[in-house]
């Protein structure tokens, strides 16, 4: 497993709950290595977008299922049958 990051320079300074940030991109981190394949790699990313800054974590493994797609970021959701997998924000 590989996991690379991707930070783009110039990036703002930011008031954000420092907390709640690193949870969330562990959370997604975990989530990502574990569903990835083992020789996989798992890309997190942080880059301006608009008037925004954007965190993001890619991974190749198989995904949300569409029907859940629209629930990830309501807390403590979990895909059905999946029970390790956390992928609110809590």
């Amino acid at each position: 497993m590989t996991v690379s990051l991707q930070i783009a320079g110039g990036l703002p300074n930011l008031l954000l709950d420092r907390e709640r940030i690193v949870h969330s991109l562990i959370n997604l981190l975990t989530n990502a290595i574990k569903h990835s394949p083992a020789n996989g790699e798992v890309l997190v990313g942080v880059r301006t977008q608009a008037d925004a800054v954007r965190f993001s974590v890619t991974d190749h493994g198989p995904g949300v299922p569409h029907e859940y797609q629209d629930r990830i970021f309501e807390k403590f959701f979990r895909v059905p049958g999946n029970p390790g997998t956390a992928l609110a924000w809590g």
